[in-house]
């Protein structure tokens, strides 16, 4: 099934861009056609328990995550680190290793080489799970937005 935005001028049809089922896109001005990237925005807050697990998250069955970026607002005040981790679990982190988090900014999510084929097709959903742990005294201060990116087949 094809859908997009078409104009008819003579007879002649004239696609400006064309969005196609499976998430692909055909644009005549560039001449580029490929696959859209799609993004979700999960929000991180923390309770001052040492493992806060976010509710799992849900890509759509058979895509393929192929970037994590976690954008911290506000500090997390655990005494000694606060940390996210991704995995096919609560409390797994097979997709993304525990990264540090704790300071205000932006952060890149190393991908674990080792669950590549996992990441190229995810199963049915929920699919992702995120956990927040945090070492030393524990703090209910902290906030943030993690970003998933990822293509569908």
């Amino acid at each position: 099934m094809t859908t997009g935005f078409v104009n008819r001028i003579k007879g002649k049809i004239k696609a400006h861009t064309l969005y196609m089922g499976g998430g692909g896109i055909a644009d005549d001005k560039s001449g580029i056609a490929g696959k859209a990237v799609l993004s979700l925005r999960v929000p991180l807050s923390v309770t001052a328990t040492a493992n806060t697990d976010i509710a799992p998250i849900s890509l759509p069955p058979g895509a393929t995550l192929l970037h994590a970026t976690v954008m911290t607002t506000t500090a997390f005040l655990a005494a000694t680190d606060a940390k996210i981790e991704i995995g096919s679990s609560a409390g797994d982190a097979s997709y993304v290793a525990q990264t540090t988090i704790k300071a205000v900014g932006v952060v890149s999510l190393a991908l674990v080489n080792a669950a590549a084929a996992t990441l190229a097709a995810l199963g049915t959903a929920p699919n992702l799970y995120v956990r927040i742990v945090q070492t030393g005294t524990t703090s209910a201060t902290g906030a943030g937005t993690l970003i998933l990116e990822y293509v569908m087949p």
